[in-house]
């Protein structure tokens, strides 16, 4: 009783979207996310700073951390298809309300 017949793979486990589940190896200064399927079968490798849920066969993906990362999206093979170029527009009040290019000025 209390005892755990397997150890823990991952440190955080989000909810299933689309099938797959993002999970993350590692702490919060060299976590890295992947995803899983319904077998906890690892499909993507953890390899990304942050993930999104999945929608319309998407997820957004940042590939460094939270001051220096760009985002960009991958499908559910983990395949990049839209290029980590984009940095968050954050609002006084926190929220995100776009993305825009490095290049462009604000």
């Amino acid at each position: 009783q209390g005892k755990m017949p397997i150890a823990p793979k991952f440190d955080n486990v989000q909810e299933l979207s689309e099938g797959l589940a993002a999970v993350k190896m590692g702490d919060e200064t060299d976590g890295k996310y992947g995803f899983i399927d319904t077998h906890v079968k690892m499909v993507i490798r953890p390899q990304f700073f942050f993930v999104g849920d999945f929608f319309e066969g998407l997820a957004l993906m940042r590939d460094g951390d939270a001051f220096t990362g760009k985002y960009g999206f991958i499908d559910k093979r983990g395949k990049v298809v839209v290029t980590p170029k984009f940095i968050p527009i954050v609002t006084v009040s926190g929220n995100v309300q776009e993305t825009k290019p490095e290049d462009v000025l604000i």
